[in-house]
């Protein structure tokens, strides 16, 4: 985790450093807004419950079947040192409500109930946009971009019923995690304002492992993988 720290800062630094050199060539022009995300969870799998007389007997949920559809908005700084050329910096939040799962043994009773609590995610990043418009000040403007940071994932409880017998585990602890995102958008410019509409992937390293590892009988894991989500943003900027 600290190699991660120190290759974005080094990463932020040359950006900001690139910023610096090509502002003489350009007049800098700043923005700054709000924007609203829906954030769908494309991959990843939340950890591992297994049992010998359950069907499947090994169960790795996906992050996607234990949390739903994230929504949250956030804030962007942007410096227009160069004609095509952006640096951004942002922050936001992002809540995903926590599903209930239930398991089942072989002769299809329920044994077990996974119920996930809320996920609440603060990113914080920086990068860079690419206009891909010979007039980057007015109407329709489509633009590339690429971010790095940090993500602050929350704690996730998860209340488990077994057999009848209620009992609570920390699934995930909170942590702070390596994030990336890349995609594109459209942005449509009259005078000051401008507002657009954007489709990312962000990708983030996997939380931080709970506390209980091992439930006992179940065997249960709630190291997950890395995982991904797709979001849809738009928003508003002001230029000045």
């Amino acid at each position: 985790m600290k190699r991660i720290s120190i290759y974005c800062l080094i990463v932020a630094l040359l950006i900001f450093t690139i910023s610096i050199r090509s502002a003489s060539a350009a007049e800098e022009k700043w923005s700054i807004g709000p924007l609203f995300e829906v954030s769908f969870i494309m991959g990843g799998q939340a950890g591992e419950i297994s049992h010998g007389e359950w069907d499947p007997p090994d169960w790795h949920p996906a992050t996607g079947n234990l949390l739903e559809t994230g929504w949250g908005g956030g804030i962007e700084l942007g410096w227009r040192f160069d004609e095509n050329w952006e640096a951004i910096f942002g922050a936001g939040y992002i809540f995903h409500h926590g599903n209930s799962i239930s398991l089942s043994n072989t002769s299809g009773e329920q044994v077990m109930v996974v119920d996930f609590d809320d996920f609440h995610l603060v990113p914080i990043y920086t990068g860079m946009k690419v206009l891909l418009s010979n007039k980057p000040d007015e109407g329709l403007v489509p633009y590339l971009r690429a971010d790095i940071g940090a993500v602050w994932m929350s704690k996730v409880n998860a209340g488990l019923l077994f057999y009848g017998t209620p009992s609570e585990v920390t699934w995930w602890d909170s942590s702070f995690r390596f994030m990336w995102d890349i995609g594109g958008g459209l942005e449509y410019r009259t005078g000051k304002w401008g507002g657009f509409i954007e489709l990312l992937n962000r990708n983030s390293s996997s939380p931080k492992t709970g506390t209980l590892d091992e439930f006992g009988d179940p065997s249960l894991d709630t190291e997950a993988t890395n995982w991904g989500a797709l979001k849809i943003r738009v928003g508003a900027n002001l230029y000045f």
